[in-house]
């Protein structure tokens, strides 16, 4: 008996569609938090990303990468993480048994984007080779989100850089916190004896107890700088240089005198010791105002934003989106900086000092984000800008973006006599002023 011509080409078939799944790859769903924002920014949708199971056939595993890999916690499930170090790099842990790890031979270093959401191997340790199964090459599904997985180190991963005066001397430093928990700062010496030419010379290496999130200079209320150092749940470390007058010249190598503190700003709403923080400094308080300020803003990942002065925290909210970066840019020409927020799925917080806010929604999942001042012709006066790269490859400059206030008013009628006559018809407005509705 022969069997039809469809049932033997779907038994023929199914060889060749195992063969093709163990060899090329498949499409499979990401579930949970713990890649955000690169997969599922718009939980509780889903990503489904094409595993490329060819492309690792060799081995050959990158820095950056995103691969799917049996749980060394559990065989019979699979997770999806980002590869952070391969063998023989050196990695500052997050949360591990050894604050540093050298990667062994065969081994690499996996964590979610999401920090402190992730099961990862700052939990289970460096994991073999043997245990990744495929490479995410790119989403596929919802439509929208279409795009190729590009290998990158997470932002918290990355070196931060900044230039400022931070001994008061009157010269630029060049910081740079680094992941292996260190900060250094460095100096530009000019040679005498050959102008425009000249050496960086390190003058300082402090190492952190947890991860750096960002550094940022700020002032004491005397105006001596400081250096702000967020460190994970919203602590942070204040690093005070001073530069005695023998010192003070830009030629010199004498290493100024250093005082370290360590600030946990506590806070009830503070959910979790581990999330990542960003610190702005040097938010300016009032218009034509001569001295520095010493206050600065602090924003969590969990959803914590704070204005701190001199270590008292002046007010904190709480909001429902994950807050990756902190800047700050006076939008209502006051003299006064307003603090400015976004997260990874394009929501903006734009705050005064007094706690009066502001939201603009971007409807793309960001990867970077940042606000200044910006002109678009020479000699015309910078205006207020904020700009958003997406995970598109896409960069949205919002130009001149001023407000006139952000202070609240009220919408019923200050008469009272009006509401006590018609307290339903008052009830009524603001109703409908609030959920469009009667």
């Amino acid at each position: 008996m022969k069997l039809p011509a469809l049932v033997k080409s779907f038994l023929l078939g199914i060889p060749v569609g195992i063969t093709f799944l163990d060899t090329v790859g498949y499409v499979a769903r990401v579930e949970g938090i713990s890649m955000q924002p690169a997969l599922n920014p718009e939980a509780p949708v889903t990503d489904y990303v094409l595993l490329n199971r060819w492309s690792i056939r060799t081995r050959e595993i990158s820095r950056g990468d995103v691969v799917s890999l049996v749980s060394p916690k559990d065989p019979g499930q699979k997770i999806i993480k980002r590869v952070v170090g391969i063998e023989g790099d050196l990695i500052s842990t997050i949360g591990y048994k050894q604050s540093f790890i050298r990667i062994p031979e065969g081994h690499c270093w996996v964590e979610g984007d999401h920090t402190g959401h992730s099961m990862d191997s700052n939990s289970f340790g460096p994991v073999s080779l043997g245990l990744v199964t495929a490479k995410a090459s790119c989403i596929v599904w919802p439509p929208h989100r279409w795009q190729t997985l590009k290998p990158e180190i997470p932002q918290a991963r990355r070196p931060v850089v900044l230039l400022g005066d931070i001994d008061g001397d009157g010269y630029t430093e060049l910081v740079m916190g680094l992941t292996d928990r260190v900060v250094r700062s460095y100096r530009w010496v000019a040679d005498s004896n050959q102008p425009g030419s000249g050496k960086l010379i390190g003058l300082h290496k402090w190492e952190c107890a947890n991860q750096i999130g960002t550094v940022t200079l700020n002032h004491l209320p005397d105006g001596t700088p400081c250096l702000l150092i967020a460190q994970p749940g919203g602590t942070l470390m204040k690093i005070r240089c001073h530069t005695n007058e023998e010192a003070g010249t830009v030629d010199s190598e004498v290493l100024a005198t250093t005082f370290l503190e360590y600030h946990p700003l506590s806070c009830s709403r503070m959910r979790n010791s581990n999330v990542s923080t960003q610190i702005q400094g040097g938010i300016k308080t009032r218009e034509k105002d001569s001295s520095v300020s010493s206050r600065y803003a602090v924003a969590t990942l969990d959803g914590t934003l704070l204005l701190v002065q001199d270590e008292t925290v002046l007010w904190s909210i709480q909001v429902d989106h994950q807050l990756f970066a902190l800047t700050k840019l006076d939008m209502t020409g006051d003299g006064r900086d307003e603090i400015v927020a976004c997260s990874w799925d394009g929501q903006t917080y734009i705050l005064d000092q007094e706690k009066c806010s502001v939201r603009f929604q971007l409807e793309e999942s960001v990867v970077s984000f940042c606000s200044g001042y910006y002109t678009l012709q020479p000699g015309q006066p910078p205006v207020p800008c904020l700009v958003y790269t997406t995970f598109t490859n896409k960069i949205y400059v919002y130009y001149d973006v001023q407000l006139p206030s952000l202070r609240a008013k009220r919408f019923i009628p200050e008469q009272p006599a009006l509401i006590e006559e018609n307290p339903k018809q008052a009830r009524l407005l603001m109703e409908w002023c609030l959920y469009g509705r009667w």
